[in-house]
């Protein structure tokens, strides 16, 4: 396999058509390369394809059984676990979340101001500090917890453990699972997965401990914590402490790639298409002008804005394959028989690209969405017959973040686009086809400039009062 299966998968979805079939080892697989296919599968036949392949290190010995909610089956348990983030992520409890969403928004934009007037025109890069915004945010949401700085040493010790996870459920990490004979010979994979599950458990004991013995103080600053949730639940003997800690785990894995590389993507794109800056920045200048700091509720003045939110996300997202599903009885489809316990992957860079219903869809086109202007959330949760952007995932297994997904890359956006100017670094090359390699596919780092638009922006970021009710730790 090529270090970027999705770009052969797609070719051949060109030849042999938007559903087709792989034998990959002893497993079979099913690629899904359209809307119209992820659409019949993920959705019309939910309850069928609602379930994960079996693969042994994240279901064994990460999650201990399937204890959290990225690797388990469909069911009751998995619903009482998804319920616990639901309740921390629910549309209701973002918006109580609007006022520290906003301060880590204006916090990026100072630490993006300091460091445009230390490089200058060679400008830097944003990733490392992009992924300390969202780290921020899931801690927040986590735990009621921040960092306060973004060159602390524990801001890419998260991310090394985030990418260490995600490396354990790449199968040509362990290819025992396509191939059992194999087995014998990846025992060092299997110490290597233990070492990092005792490691992380340490690490959520601590961080649960922290908030039991600060309970009072967080729940009054952040009273939906997923911690609050947790806690509550094991008091009521309805959750184990292992399976917070397996859930505790995989919020972290879930919630801080994704988010951080959307918004580096937004960066990258938008440095790219000056075009489309000068449209965002006439729509601000009407909406917010520049004497004041954005709001959440300009958003809703700002349809242009959306669209090319909505776009960045179609064009460039954190992951070019959802994760795997896997049926749970042999079903018909196309008068083909799908297997109990195919691999269903779903292609996103062909279902936003060759099998796309969108004119010259590999194209970046904001205006593409100007005839319905939908939010993020709207696009995911709408009419699934009709949806066009598929990154939140789709069906029972929909990304349990979106709403806090969304309001944060609105508000991180929102913000950087109305402080600066977005340039590529003097010398500097960016190329929207160059990715790194793996489960998540972020841009490689690359120097952008951050000129600001007005002599005022800098006195502005200084005087704002926002505050957040977490913790620095």
């Amino acid at each position: 396999m090529s270090p970027r299966p999705y770009l052969l998968f797609s070719k051949w979805a060109e030849q042999y058509g938007d559903v087709f079939y792989l034998k990959m080892g002893q497993a079979d697989w099913m690629v899904l390369s359209s809307p119209e296919a992820i659409h019949d599968i993920l959705v019309k036949h939910g309850t069928t394809f609602s379930h994960r392949p079996y693969q042994e290190i994240p279901a064994e010995i990460l999650t201990k059984g399937c204890q959290g909610v990225l690797n388990a089956n469909y069911g009751s348990g998995w619903r009482s676990r998804r319920k616990i983030l639901s309740l921390s992520t629910s549309k209701a409890a973002v918006r109580g979340y609007m006022g520290f969403l906003t301060h880590e928004g204006r916090e990026l934009c100072k630490v993006l101001y300091k460091e445009s007037q230390e490089n200058g025109p060679s400008g830097f890069s944003i990733r490392n500090i992009a992924l300390w915004h969202s780290l921020n945010v899931t801690l927040s949401v986590t735990y009621g917890t921040r960092i306060q700085s973004h060159l602390d040493p524990r801001v890419q010790q998260h991310s090394n453990s985030t990418e260490e996870a995600f490396n354990f459920g790449i199968p040509e990490a362990y290819p025992a699972d396509l191939l059992s004979f194999l087995w014998p010979f990846f025992g060092h994979k299997r110490r290597e997965a233990q070492r990092f599950f005792e490691k992380e458990f340490k690490i959520q004991h601590t961080n649960f401990t922290h908030y039991l013995e600060n309970r009072g103080k967080v729940d009054a600053g952040i009273p939906t914590t997923i911690c609050k949730h947790l806690a509550d639940a094991i008091k009521a003997q309805e959750f184990t402490t292992l399976q917070a800690y397996i859930l505790l785990g995989e919020t972290m894995v879930a919630g801080l790639h994704t988010t951080s590389l959307s918004l580096t993507w937004i960066v990258h794109i938008l440095a790219t298409r000056l075009d489309v800056q000068e449209r965002v920045h006439a729509e601000m200048d009407r909406v917010i002008g520049k004497s004041r700091l954005p709001t959440i509720t300009d958003v809703d003045d700002m349809p242009y804005f959306r669209c090319v939110l909505q776009e960045c996300l179609r064009f460039r997202g954190p992951s070019q394959f959802l994760l795997p599903r896997t049926n749970i009885e042999d079903i018909e489809h196309q008068g083909v028989l799908i297997k109990k316990g195919t691999w269903i992957i779903s292609n996103i860079h062909a279902i936003h690209g060759v099998g796309s219903r969108q004119e010259s869809a590999e194209e970046f086109r904001p205006e593409r969405w100007e005839t319905n202007p939908k939010t993020l959330s709207e696009e995911a949760m709408g009419k699934q017959g009709e949806r066009e952007s598929w990154t939140f995932g789709g069906g029972r297994r929909v990304c349990a973040g979106l709403h806090l997904a969304e309001a944060d890359l609105y508000l991180a956006t929102l913000h950087i686009l109305w402080a600066f100017h977005l340039r590529a670094g003097d010398g500097e090359t960016i190329d929207l086809d160059e990715v790194e390699d793996g489960l998540i596919n972020p841009p490689p780092h690359r120097r952008i400039q951050y000129i600001p638009r007005s002599p005022d922006i800098h006195d502005l970021l200084m005087m704002d009062d926002s505050s957040s009710p977490a913790e620095n730790l």
